[in-house]
């Protein structure tokens, strides 16, 4: 991945290099109003243009009992439904900080018993982690004959002859917390928007930490959004055949694993 990444980069900057001496060469003095067009132009396709990568469904109006109506019937009514998704960040980590106003990521510091976001890097007040995680062995200490693990499983099943179990389990319990700064879905074939040269825009629905939702004829409130945040509980567990390790955490590692929006929440 690193070296497409660099080729990509390579090509990708000689290509602009090039163009920007012909624009150069070419334009003269008007170089630089030339730029500033293809940048407004690129904009405007940006903002008109939206590629989804996914597969178009079939919405249609059925019964209760999940019926189709037939086609010569008043309530008949079927559509396409294309929908894509966008957010940010783009993905959520769980060992630094998002700053949604710089778009970027700053690294964690700790102070005390908590960490901050670095102040080297100028983070606005807005900065937080995207994604806590705790992770618990549950079977911590019990099991027996798993050094130099801390806690290598519980032993199922009576030992076999030749070995000191037929089994080992281990479940661990994960809790885990996040949030995104903004989530946006768009409805690709909705035509309630349209559009002079692509037919129709497409339909936004946006959650993010806005105060309130206004009216723009009237300038009056109509609902508030908020940002999507999530918290649940999970488990794993795990089965393996016998050995002297059996099944547990790292060597010389924690029963109990924090990340640093965890440590942050008092988990």
């Amino acid at each position: 991945m690193d070296e497409v990444l660099y080729q990509v980069n390579e090509q990708y900057m000689a290509a602009s290099g090039n163009i920007n001496e012909q624009i150069d060469s070419k334009f003269n003095e008007s170089a630089n109003d030339v730029r500033e067009a293809n940048k407004n132009g690129a904009s405007l396709l940006k903002s008109a243009l939206c590629f989804p990568i996914g597969l178009t469904m079939r919405a249609e109006h059925v019964m209760d009992d999940g019926t189709k109506y037939d086609v010569d019937e008043l309530a008949y009514w079927d559509e396409n439904v294309t929908l894509g998704v966008d957010m940010a960040p783009d993905y959520l980590r769980h060992d630094k900080f998002y700053d949604p106003e710089q778009d970027t990521w700053i690294d964690a510091v700790k102070i005390g018993d908590q960490y901050i976001a670095d102040p080297a890097q100028n983070p606005s007040s807005k900065t937080f982690i995207p994604l806590s995680l705790q992770n618990i062995n549950a079977f911590t200490y019990v099991a027996l004959n798993t050094i130099p693990l801390i806690n290598g499983g519980q032993q199922v099943l009576p030992p076999s002859p030749s070995t000191v179990w037929v089994a080992t389990t281990n479940i661990w319990k994960i809790r885990v917390k996040g949030e995104f700064h903004q989530f946006h879905l768009y409805d690709f074939d909705n035509e309630c928007h349209p559009h002079p040269i692509f037919g129709h825009e497409a339909q936004i629905y946006s959650r993010k930490d806005d105060i309130d939702i206004r009216d723009p004829a009237t300038g009056s409130v109509v609902g508030d959004n908020k940002a999507i945040k999530f918290e649940f509980t999970t488990g794993t567990f795990i089965f393996v055949p016998p050995g002297p390790k059996g099944v547990g955490d790292k060597r010389e590692g924690e029963t109990i694993e924090n990340s640093i929006g965890a440590i942050n929440e008092g988990w």
